[in-house]
């Protein structure tokens, strides 16, 4: 029989399935003080007791040979152990005892190593899922940075073109952010881009992303999003940007921002350049009507964007 130790129980994890076996397999016994395979796990070594004085303890069995399984870290595994019902030597069966004690142990190592193995795989694909996620982000704001956004954009061009569906691609500019630098300093400028991803990250839906794409400029990538619909959410975050300042060194920074929408459908543009170039269009567009307002990408700038005009 091969048993399994914990601190209470030893579990029965292999035994011969002969008629006289009281035991079962998956079995939990007590792993009592009195027990012979806690002597053998208390002392860690092979114990042999050719015929036993109270039987009716043992489930019966009438002599014991029993030895420790080890983990290659030297960790106790639980016990391999021969039993009988009745009283006897156990000169004969010692050798392949022995031998098999080994061939259990190499086994263990086998399970030991290829666990280690997992573990370290899990380890490493952590690392590399932690090393992507800094190297995707901005690090001043959090937001995802312009390479990542470009991966992602390409990445739903490629599925909504498969699904015939669309999506939003948005780029959004703080504006005069160059005076809340000079009047306040470049860290109060550093707070107010901080605030303004808080803010978008508060008011886009989960499956939204927003990067930095340059300095004041921001990048929103919205999926399986119409131009009515875009174009309310962008006037709402407009609206509450507005009302709500960066408290910065007891001053109240009140700042706008301007919006250029581009809307991909599967047919004229092909590709996330030609988006990006709507978009910026638009955003041109915002600057040079006043700012502070969401301008979407018409179709002369959609066809302008085509030809490579911007």
């Amino acid at each position: 029989m091969i048993t399994s130790v914990s601190s209470k129980t030893c579990t029965v994890k292999v035994l011969n399935q002969s008629n006289d076996n009281p035991f079962l397999l998956k079995e939990r016994l007590p792993f009592n003080k009195d027990g012979l395979c806690r002597q053998v796990v208390d002392t860690n070594r092979k114990l042999v007791i050719e015929s036993l004085d109270e039987p009716e303890l043992y489930h019966e069995m009438k002599c014991y040979l029993g030895v420790p399984l080890h983990w290659p870290d030297g960790q106790i595994y639980g016990t391999l152990s021969l039993m009988d019902t009745q009283s006897r030597s156990f000169d004969e069966e010692m050798a392949i005892f022995d031998h098999f004690h080994q061939l259990i142990e190499f086994q263990l190592a086998l399970v030991y190593e290829q666990d280690q193995h997992e573990h370290a795989l899990i380890a490493i694909d952590r690392y590399q899922q932690q090393h992507k996620e800094l190297t995707s982000r901005d690090a001043l704001t959090g937001a995802y940075n312009r390479r990542a956004l470009q991966e992602l954009a390409i990445a739903e061009l490629s599925r909504t073109t498969r699904k015939a569906g669309c999506f939003a691609l948005v780029l959004l500019d703080v504006d005069h952010f160059k005076q809340i630098n000079d009047e306040y300093s470049n860290t109060a400028g550093d707070a107010v881009l901080k605030h303004l991803v808080m803010s978008l990250e508060g008011m886009l839906r989960q499956s939204d992303f927003v990067s930095r794409f340059g300095g004041e400029e921001f990048c929103l990538l919205m999926p399986e999003m119409d131009a009515t619909k875009a174009y309310y959410i962008l006037e709402r975050v407009r609206k509450r940007i507005l009302s709500k300042p960066v408290e910065y060194n007891g001053h109240s920074i009140y700042y706008t921002v301007s919006i250029g929408l581009s809307l991909f459908e599967t047919g004229m543009i092909s590709t996330v350049e030609e988006l990006l170039n709507m978009a910026e269009s638009a955003l041109h567009e915002a600057k040079q009507g006043g700012r502070n307002k969401v301008v979407v990408a018409t179709l002369d700038a959609q066809e302008e964007a085509a030809y490579g005009v911007f």
